[in-house]
């Protein structure tokens, strides 16, 4: 794969369905899309597929993410804890709120924590089972 076809080609999170992957990329070899199809019509293991019902849980996800968080803004609970251990950057970097939130180093931070795509998925299977 050529340098310049390694940076148009997109990343992410794509829906597990052949007629829409194929209508992306038609051979399915992973040049513009992260997936590659297998001889016997499946997918390579490294192609990041989610099922529609796994979309499902994760739009779920997002969306109570987005209600807590807007109620928490309305009850005025915005703390300055900016993420660390990102590997390119940090937040206050580029952040316009620095002078307002007053975040300096040592204070307090949140870590994030990493989950390989099957893992994540389990993870909020089972959130969304304790939920119910």
């Amino acid at each position: 794969m050529t340098e310049q076809a390694k940076l148009l080609r997109m990343n992410g999170l794509l829906l597990e369905d052949r007629e829409s992957l194929s209508a992306m990329e038609p051979n399915l070899a992973g040049v513009f899309i992260p997936v590659r199809s297998k001889k016997d019509g499946g997918y390579t293991s490294s192609s990041p597929l989610a099922t529609l019902a796994q979309m499902g849980t994760i739009q779920r996800k997002i969306e109570q993410n987005l209600r807590d968080l807007a109620n928490f803004l309305h009850e005025g609970r915005v703390e300055a804890t900016p993420v660390d251990g990102l590997k390119d950057y940090t937040p206050c970097q580029w952040c316009d709120y620095h002078n307002i939130c007053a975040h300096e180093d040592g204070d307090p931070v949140r870590r994030l924590g990493s989950f390989d795509l099957e893992a994540a998925l389990e993870l909020l299977k089972k959130e969304e089972e304790t939920d119910v």
